[in-house]
């Protein structure tokens, strides 16, 4: 279990190597690339639709870009949530928006 824990944590740090490697180059096609790759990984399948629905037909709304699918996420999600929170404060700091 630890070995695999391990290995994951490897696999991402790559990963973002890769990915600022890429953005530093001007490549940032290939880094969203890249990006596309990890975040199939945080998907398990099991999709669920999101649809507007108008309130005074109750119709579903027929749009570009819906419905939104929802799919299940990895287990690995939840314990990155609070390594995003503290990115994006981060972020905000370094802005000045915090």
């Amino acid at each position: 279990e630890h070995y695999e824990r391990v290995q994951d944590g490897i696999k991402w740090a790559k990963r973002i190597k890769k990915i600022g490697s890429r953005v530093a180059a001007g490549e940032v096609g290939k880094a969203f690339d890249i990006i596309k790759e990890g975040i199939s990984d945080l998907t398990v399948g099991g999709e669920m639709y999101l649809y507007l629905v108008d309130e005074l037909t109750g119709e579903p709304v027929r749009a570009k870009g819906w419905p939104l699918i929802i799919t299940t996420p990895a287990d690995l999600v939840p314990k990155l949530l609070p390594l995003m929170q503290v990115g994006i404060r981060a972020m905000c700091i370094y802005n000045g928006t915090a």
